[in-house]
């Protein structure tokens, strides 16, 4: 498996929790007490390790 691989399954696996966190953040609303900053914050560092991840990709493509 090439880096470019491995990266694009990271890439889908971060896109896969992110809608998830997306669900949870949905599913927390319909509660009256609920833990949605958690899954906000979780939502946002997967979305930022999915940008950080294809930037790594975008530098690999660009060098090789």
């Amino acid at each position: 498996m090439s880096l470019i691989d491995t990266l694009n399954y990271f890439i889908q696996d971060q896109e896969g929790d992110l809608q998830c966190y997306e669900w949870d953040i949905r599913e927390e609303l319909n509660h009256e007490v609920n833990d949605v900053d958690w899954y906000v914050e979780q939502y946002d560092l997967t979305k930022q390790r999915i940008e950080d991840l294809k930037t790594i990709k975008s530098i690999l493509e660009n060098n090789g």
